[in-house]
């Protein structure tokens, strides 16, 4: 892979998977991450009122791991770390900096998020409303590393919006 895709253009894999910071400060790219999860909330929030507006039900505790409900806590904290550490890291490696970066060679920008966002959506088996979310939040996940060419922001974001979530089931259920 290195031979073939990143030496031509002397690039390491490190960076051409878009782990490579970039020019951004770290402190930079947690604003720019806390800046991204908000604009996802709020386009997960206009989605949700306007399916029920439309009539359709939304359900806020799909794809839910019911270890963090009826788990032991050690066993909930595990899942959680899963949920909040693991996925986000290991799914933008695969969706924004495989996906997205292959499908920018072919498409402009817009073309490409929206191609790789419906992907991430439909790898979450949620209802259409849940897969709206999802995919709006890969969508605007593929255009903050557009913006800033580094994972990292779009790590933290993920980071940050699952552990909006798992931390919210443990408030509310443990």
């Amino acid at each position: 892979m290195h031979v073939y895709l990143f030496r031509p253009d002397g690039s390491s894999l490190w960076k051409g998977f878009g782990m490579a910071p970039g020019t951004v400060s770290w402190k930079g790219m947690i604003l720019f991450a806390l800046a991204l999860t908000a604009i996802d909330q709020v386009g997960c929030l206009v989605i949700q009122n306007g399916a029920e507006w439309i009539g359709l039900t939304t359900k806020w505790e799909e794809g839910l791991d019911e270890t963090i409900l009826f788990g032991s806590l050690p066993m909930a904290l595990l899942a959680m770390v899963d949920g909040v550490v693991w996925a986000p890291l290991f799914e933008e490696i695969v969706f924004r900096g495989l996906l997205y970066v292959t499908l920018r060679t072919r498409l402009t920008p817009i073309p490409a998020a929206a191609v790789s966002a419906g992907l991430f959506g439909v790898l979450h088996p949620y209802s259409l409303v849940g897969f709206l979310e999802v995919t709006w939040t890969g969508f605007v996940l593929a255009i903050g590393y557009e913006n800033c060419r580094s994972l990292w922001p779009c790590i933290f974001a993920h980071f940050f919006n699952n552990l909006i979530y798992f931390g919210a089931l443990l408030l509310i259920y443990r």
